[in-house]
């Protein structure tokens, strides 16, 4: 039997955490954010009459070595998780949760096949307004198609297994309750009759022709 540790499933958080939190720290000193105003509206005579703030790298190059590390950085673990809940499919588990790993991946990809070619284009647009509401609906639901499909069957499965145990406890203590019960009315009937209390079912307490009392 294999036991799952705490410290099992801390392990990589920590380890893909310090990376994280390495390569960006790395990444701000190397290549910091820089505010910038772009023009996206003009007259006719090409002068700027209206334009909108934002965050820029100001190194393509590095941007796109960071960019590709950190995308490494959390692609590998998600396709070894995916190798692992597919090794682990036939599991029986009271948490098994294969299942909804392979939903919520799936869930990854549609998000991403659908999703970045329309982030494209409202970013070649000029309307900013767009381009924010969706980036933000976006971001919304990839992380909602992770964390609904991992924890939301987990707490009901919690749930279902508290139930479970309360009928559990309850069937137990009615158990104990109607046995009590039997001891007592039986015990009650031994003294009734003149017998020990031991006189449980199948002893039968007859009179005997002298008017003493038999037990068979």
């Amino acid at each position: 039997r294999v036991k799952v540790d705490v410290q099992d499933v801390m392990l990589p958080f920590i380890v893909l955490f310090v990376l994280s939190t390495i390569m960006l720290s790395v990444w701000t000193a190397v290549d910091p954010l820089l505010w910038v105003r772009e023009p996206i509206g003009y007259d006719k005579y090409s002068r700027t009459i209206s334009s909108y703030g934002t965050c820029k790298m100001s190194s393509a190059t590095n941007t796109k070595i960071f960019y590709s590390l950190q995308v490494a950085v959390i692609l590998l673990p998600i396709l070894f998780a995916s190798f692992t809940a597919y090794k682990a499919r036939n599991v029986k588990a009271e948490f098994q949760e294969t299942k909804y790993i392979a939903l919520s991946i799936f869930s990854l990809l549609e998000n991403f096949l659908i999703g970045i070619p329309v982030l494209a284009a409202t970013r070649s647009s000029a309307n900013r307004s767009s381009e924010f509401i969706f980036t933000s609906l976006f971001v919304t639901t990839v992380c909602l198609s992770v964390l609904a499909l991992i924890f939301v069957p987990k707490h009901h499965a919690k749930r279902k297994l508290q139930v479970e145990r309360k009928r559990r406890e309850t069937l137990r203590q009615e158990r104990i309750s109607r046995n009590e019960s039997d001891r007592l009315r039986w015990s009650k009937m031994g003294y009734i009759s003149g017998t020990k209390a031991s006189n449980g079912p199948g002893n039968t307490v007859r009179r005997s022709s002298t008017g003493s009392m038999d037990q068979s």
